[in-house]
C-alpha cells in the first residue's frame, strides 16, 4: 500500500477506531481508509483532511448528513452513494466521532 496522505489523521483515525473491532489500513475512492479485516471500508480521510463514513442506511445516512458542515464525498466529479464527509468539528469530539464510526462499522460488519 502506498505512503498515506494523512498520516497523522490516519493515525487519530484507526485509534478512534480501535474500541469498534481490529481494523486495517485500506484505499478507498483514492483516500487513506480503514475496513474491518478482510470487509469493505467504512470511514476513510478525505481530500481536505475530514473524516467521511460509509452509511449505508438511509436513516443514519440522512442524519449525518444533515450536520452542520456535513458533505457528500466526492470521487473527481462523481459523488460516491453512502458516503458523508463528516464536519471537521467532530475530530476534536472524540466521543461523538466515536458514535458515527461506530454506525459504520457496524453496517460494514453487517455487509450492508
Amino acid at each position: 500500500m502506498a505512503a498515506a496522505r494523512h498520516p497523522e489523521l490516519l493515525a487519530q483515525l484507526e485509534q478512534a477506531c480501535a474500541e469498534l473491532g481490529e481494523a486495517e489500513r485500506t484505499d478507498a475512492h483514492g483516500c487513506d481508509a480503514v475496513a474491518a479485516p478482510g470487509g469493505r471500508a467504512y470511514a476513510l480521510i478525505a481530500a481536505d483532511g475530514r473524516i467521511g463514513v460509509r452509511l449505508p442506511d438511509w436513516d443514519l445516512f440522512a442524519a449525518a448528513y444533515e450536520l452542520p458542515g456535513s458533505d457528500p464525498l466526492f470521487e473527481g466529479d462523481q459523488r460516491v452513494g453512502h458516503w458523508v464527509v463528516l464536519p471537521e468539528e467532530l475530530r476534536s469530539d472524540p466521543p461523538a466521532l466515536r458514535v458515527w464510526l461506530g454506525h459504520a462499522h457496524a453496517l460494514s460488519a453487517s455487509r450492508v
